[in-house]
Order: C-alpha cells, then sequence, then structure tokens
C-alpha cells in the first residue's frame, strides 16, 4: 500500500496525487516493496499549473531508496531543468552531485512524462521533452533500493498545486 509522510501530506484529488493546499514544504507518497522485489524504472505524467507564486518551479522528485526518505536517489523536475543527486545519511544526509540538464521549459497545463530508472551504477532520466540523459556513479547502485517515493513541494502561499497523474512502476 501507499504511505504518506511530511508535513505537507499528500491526498488524491480528482484521480490526482497533490499536497495539501495552503501548507508550506514537502509532502511524501512511497511504497516499501518486499526486499525481495527492487524498483528499477518509476515514471509519472505531471502538470505545473501555475507559473506564479515561490517554489512554482519545485514540481516533483522522484526517489528510490534503500530506505525510505533517506539513503536514496533522488531527482528534482522542475519546468525547464533537473537535477539528481545521491543522498547518503551515513555521512549526515550529504547531497552527493551525479548531474542534471537544462530542456525547453514545459507549458503549463500540459501532461508531460517523467521518468527514472537505474542498471547497476547508470541512472537515467527520461525528460519531459522525450529525450533521455544517463549518468554513472559508484553510489548509484548502492543507494537505489526497494523503496520508491514521489514528492511533490508547494509555496507556502498555496500559490501552485503541483499534481502527479498515472505513476507507475516497473521492474
Amino acid at each position: 500500500p501507499w504511505e504518506i509522510s511530511g508535513s505537507n501530506l499528500p491526498y488524491i484529488s480528482n484521480k490526482h496525487y497533490v499536497v495539501a493546499h495552503n501548507a508550506g514544504n514537502a509532502g511524501y507518497a512511497y511504497l516499501n516493496f518486499p526486499t525481495t522485489v527492487m524498483p528499477h524504472t518509476m515514471r509519472a505524467k505531471v502538470k505545473w499549473y501555475s507559473a506564479g507564486g515561490a517554489g512554482d518551479e519545485a514540481l516533483v522528485v522522484l526517489i528510490a531508496g534503500t530506505a525510505p526518505l533517506t539513503d536514496m536517489v533522488h531527482c528534482i523536475v522542475n519546468r525547464d531543468s533537473f537535477n539528481i543527486t545521491v543522498w547518503d545519511n551515513a555521512d549526515g544526509g550529504t547531497h552527493h552531485g551525479v548531474g542534471g540538464v537544462s530542456f525547453p521549459l514545459c507549458e503549463l497545463d500540459t501532461e508531460y512524462q517523467i521518468g527514472m530508472r537505474v542498471s547497476g551504477n547508470t541512472v537515467t532520466f527520461e525528460a519531459p521533452d522525450g529525450n533521455e540523459y544517463s549518468y554513472t556513479d559508484a553510489m548509484i547502485g548502492t543507494h537505489w533500493g526497494r523503496n520508491l517515493c514521489y514528492e511533490l513541494t508547494a509555496p507556502v502561499d498555496g500559490s501552485v498545486m503541483p499534481k502527479i497523474k498515472e505513476t507507475a512502476v516497473q521492474w
């Protein structure tokens, strides 16, 4: 079953996964797979609904980790870029940079597919413009695990309501 956590708990509205209205910070929804199953691909369809307000660019984060919300491969997706890091709680939560790129600005109210998959020490991001970008780092294989997570962020003033639609997990 899906589990939720964070100061800004997510909920389902009209078949969309959204964060609480007029609340800041982030909300997380995650799946804890059995130890014998490791998700290797996760995809979501996303929309940006607003161009104004603080934080509107930080729409969605795709995460998979060896433990929920701790050691993980973490990809922040903006309207015009993405950035992949590895979070390692063994050294106090350091964010180890893996890679990222800019792409054409996503239109508002338009649905895009994004995805992230791993093979060994290589992570590949499927960008909203349809291109794929791959990065190899020794930390990827040791921090990509059985816990899949989607994170949404919203500004405190509630001016932006990011949504995820039609999530999929493949392994």
